[in-house]
């Protein structure tokens, strides 16, 4: 005998799994979205963060950033200028070169103690040595500060979009790679002229490596190509050349003319 309620309830029975099931599988889901890292879960923060710069995402310490100008110059001067690490960039240059001066300092003294004829002055001439220890805490950061208007000015001209506070960040950590050439000038003094020649390719090797750290902090501070940055670079540097050469033939040209005939 057909039965009406039984069907019903057995209907009802039937459809009631599949609903609760839909239940929980829709709340395990919602459960799923709101647990960081699972499938379909949708984190403000991490969406805001995907628009920041690469310098805004991370923050590095000092000693990344010196290791990183020397093992990823590219990248760290980048991050440098980005973030305008002006007080950071200014006493890596003064500690650098506070460094490198001291470490000159036995050689000029051995020098001086081989003229005789600087006894013969009014005053100590070794005082001239010790000065720059304390000169350069201030002289130091505004020669670094002229240098980089002035190639602030020819970035300008090559329509370059950086500032000037992220140039002058890039230029002070830039020259952190000078502090590895200590032990060289330290093996002048006791090297003899071994030392000296070792000392002297040196010198010029990380003088290549300057100027091509001051390129990158030119081209990754303005935004604009490799050439643009060489050019903005070399102009100035081989104005100043230019003039010196012209200054010192004027001068040998004067001191010609003083002692020709009268």
């Amino acid at each position: 005998m057909y039965n009406d309620e039984n069907e019903g309830l057995n209907y009802e029975d039937s459809q009631r799994p599949a609903d609760e099931d839909r239940g929980s599988d829709e709340k395990g889901t919602n459960q799923g979205s709101e647990v960081e890292g699972e499938p379909g879960h949708t984190n403000p923060a991490a969406t805001a963060n995907s628009f920041l710069l690469p310098a805004e995402q991370e923050k590095r310490t000092i000693t990344d950033l010196l290791y990183g100008v020397i093992a990823r110059p590219v990248d760290t001067l980048r991050y440098i200028a980005d973030n305008k690490l002006v007080l950071a960039g200014i006493l890596t240059y003064i500690a650098v070169a506070l460094v490198g001066y001291l470490a000159s300092i036995p050689t000029a003294l051995n020098e001086f103690n081989r003229m005789s004829e600087l006894g013969r002055l009014p005053f100590n001439p070794r005082i001239m040595v010790i000065t720059p220890v304390f000169t350069i805490p201030i002289l130091g950061p505004i020669l670094l500060v002229i240098i980089c208007g002035i190639f602030h000015v020819i970035a300008g001209l090559f329509k370059g979009k950086g500032d000037f506070n992220g140039l002058l960040s890039s230029f002070g950590f830039s020259y952190f790679p000078s502090i590895l050439m200590v032990p060289f000038t330290l093996l002048e003094l006791k090297g003899g002229i071994v030392g000296s020649a070792l000392s002297s390719v040196a010198a010029f090797g990380f003088s290549i490596w300057l100027i091509v750290l001051y390129t990158i902090a030119i081209r990754e501070n303005y935004k604009f190509s490799t050439g643009r940055a060489v050019a903005t670079f070399f102009i100035p540097v081989i104005t100043f050349i230019v003039l010196i050469v012209v200054l010192v033939l004027g001068l040998v040209a004067l001191s010609l003319n003083s002692m020709g005939p009268r």
